[in-house]
Formats: structure tokens, C-alpha cells, sequence
């Protein structure tokens, strides 16, 4: 027989919606927009941190993932990069003299754990919370960024200013080469959608 139960099973259970990975382009930010976003100064206590964080995401197209889990070790201010798995990615220099602030002034406070190994912390000295990167980055300010739609319109970017489709999947990371395809994917389906938008058989009739 069956019965009703009055109790939930899973009270704990939290479903979370697969991440759409389609390109929108009119959605992704301009050139000038990420500069705007990338020299934002906010006066929060954390702030070179969070300079920090939109530098990595706006110069090397880092997802909030990658951010979350840089160590120490990865970050090799001398030869000016930041290692990440089997990709090196170059630091542009005033991204040197942040991390480098950073690391002598803010690094040293968060600390409180001499097992922690990761490079941004959070309040506590632990790892940060990858959901909470978005309101970091924004706090303070009307507009707001989204870092995935970031790190789109960076990689977006590369390939609308020539750089061949196997440099720009090693810069993003991304496994399968067809993942850096849908930019151009994305990129014809907006020229395509503009010509039939546009044609001028559409005014015929």
C-alpha cells in the first residue's frame, strides 16, 4: 500500500539550472566597457583584492572557477605570469604592481590558516566563495558586470581582432577546440540575422 508522507525526503536538496553556455553577441560588453569595469576603484577594505579579481578576469578571460582556485605557486610575478594547468598566461604590468601590493599589504591579514595555499582570499582567510564574486566586483557601483558574460566578450574579442582559433582555445582553456568555435558560430548567426533583418526584398510586398 502506499502512504503519504507528511515530511519533505530532501530538505537539504538544492537543484541548480544547468549554466547556458550559448553566445549571446549583443549582449557582450565592448572594449570600452571592460576597461571601465577593470579600473573601477572601489574604497572597501578588500579593495586590492577585488582589482585584483577584475584584472584576471578581464586580462586573461579567467572564469570565476579558475579565480577561486589560484594557489600561490601559480603566480610567477618575475616572469610575469600566472600558471594555470598546462596554459601560461601573461600579466600585463600594471597587473604586476596590483598583485604585488596585494601580496604585501592585504595577502599577509587574510591569512589565518598556515595550511592555506590559495592565492585571493576571503574575509575569513579561506577560499572565496565563487558566488559571491559578482556582488565583490560590483559592489559600490549602478552598473554591473557579469563575470561570465566577461569572460565571453574577452575571448569574443581575440577572435574579432584575428588571433587564429587554436591560440585563443589555449588562452580560454577550453578542452575541445569546438567550444571556441561557437564565437564565430555566434558571430554569423548576428550577421545573419541583420541581413534578413536588413534585406531589401523584406520591404517588397
Amino acid at each position: 500500500d502506499l502512504e503519504i508522507i507528511k515530511q519533505h525526503p530532501c530538505p537539504h536538496l538544492v537543484l541548480k539550472d544547468r549554466v547556458d553556455q550559448r553566445v549571446f553577441v549583443d549582449t557582450l560588453y565592448t572594449k570600452e566597457e571592460l576597461e571601465n569595469f577593470v579600473h573601477r576603484q572601489d574604497q572597501c577594505m578588500f579593495k586590492l583584492r577585488n582589482q585584483v579579481i577584475r584584472q584576471l578576469l578581464v586580462y586573461q578571460g579567467l572564469s570565476v572557477s579558475e579565480i577561486v582556485n589560484i594557489e600561490v605557486q601559480h603566480i610567477d610575478l618575475e616572469k610575469g605570469s600566472v600558471i594555470l594547468n598546462d596554459r601560461s598566461l601573461k600579466l600585463k604590468s600594471q597587473q604586476t604592481i596590483t598583485i604585488y601590493k596585494y601580496q604585501q599589504e592585504l595577502y599577509p591579514k587574510l591569512v589565518k590558516h598556515n595550511d592555506e595555499t590559495l592565492f585571493l582570499l576571503s574575509r575569513t582567510g579561506r577560499q572565496l566563495d565563487k558566488e559571491h564574486i559578482n556582488s565583490m566586483t560590483n559592489k559600490g557601483f549602478t552598473r554591473k558586470y557579469k563575470p561570465r558574460v566577461i569572460r565571453q566578450s574577452v575571448i569574443y574579442q581575440l577572435l574579432q581582432q584575428g588571433e587564429n582559433l587554436r591560440s585563443v582555445q589555449l588562452f580560454a582553456g577550453h578542452r575541445s577546440i569546438l567550444s571556441t568555435e561557437r564565437y564565430q558560430k555566434s558571430n554569423l548567426e548576428q550577421l545573419r540575422g541583420q541581413l534578413q533583418l536588413h534585406h531589401p526584398l523584406n520591404d517588397l510586398g
